[in-house]
């Protein structure tokens, strides 16, 4: 299903941070996007066999990950959203149809509860799995320093394995990203780059899109601690691979875009 199916971490970035400086400012919860959900039945067909669908369970917002930082798409009665756009869909027996702004792609419902929905995209790709949303990883401030400071101490060990980093250290860092960006919170920042710098060895690029994220959020506070306590080519890279990942294709999303790639680089040359 194009580049929606997973969840969009650049997507999220770039409309997520373009406001970032009012620092009080409301971000969307479910009850939010729940608020846009309309309810009724629909009688569906399915094969030879006649079902009904509650609507009230598919008009819903759906993730990959239930606890990720935003939904992967939601369904009303009259739209299909993602964090690109909303669009027009057909419900159709089993076979949901979404009309994006330059094709048509459908997907058929295999299963429907009342927070599981499993679909298979246009015939071809394998049935994918999405949860209700749950609006964010749930970490207090101590969980995530725990969960950083673990993963430091013990890098390279089998204690900070693949199944560790996937359902422990990701979740959290996607979390202190949001306490960096939106509060400010230099602690954390400091904590996170000292992570970094303990774990260059490390495969997982997660780090880098947070880095991004942080630098497009709040780029002043990430600007202070490279080019002073943390002047480092490492991090200097690291935070232009995470920029240029999450940016490629979506510069014109982006507010200060060409400010914010000229600081990226004018740290690598230093």
């Amino acid at each position: 299903m194009k580049k929606y199916i997973n969840t969009i971490l650049a997507i999220f970035i770039i409309t997520s941070c373009n406001s970032v400086s009012k620092k009080n400012e409301t971000k969307p919860t479910l009850d939010t996007i729940k608020a846009k959900v309309e309810l009724s039945v629909i009688p569906v067909k399915t094969n030879k066999k006649v079902i009904t669908i509650d609507s009230s369970l598919i008009f819903n917002a759906w993730a990959t990950d239930r606890r990720a930082p935003h939904a992967d798409f939601l369904i009303s009665k009259s739209e299909f959203g993602t964090i690109e756009g909303f669009y027009t869909y057909e419900l159709i027996k089993d076979t949901i149809k979404i009309q994006y702004e330059d094709s048509l792609e459908f997907g058929i419902i295999k299963k429907l509860t009342n927070d599981t929905l499993i679909i298979a995209w246009n015939g071809k790709e394998p049935e994918y799995t999405y949860l209700d949303y749950r609006n964010g990883y749930d970490y207090t401030k101590e969980q995530v320093i725990s969960i950083i400071e673990f993963y430091s101490t013990n890098y390279g060990t089998p204690k900070t394995s693949h199944d560790y980093v996937d359902k422990q250290l990701n979740p959290a860092l996607h979390t202190l990203a949001e306490m960096v960006a939106y509060d400010n919170d230099e602690e954390l920042l400091e904590l996170f780059l000292e992570m970094i710098l303990k774990s260059k060895g490390s495969a997982n690029e997660t780090p880098a899109d947070i880095l991004a994220y942080i630098y497009i959020c709040n780029h002043e506070l990430v600007l202070s601690s490279l080019k002073n306590q943390f002047k480092n080519d490492y991090l200097a890279e690291l935070l232009e691979f995470g920029f240029y990942n999450s940016t490629h294709g979506e510069e014109n999303l982006v507010q200060n875009y060409e400010l914010l790639k000229a600081e990226v680089d004018s740290l690598l040359r230093k």
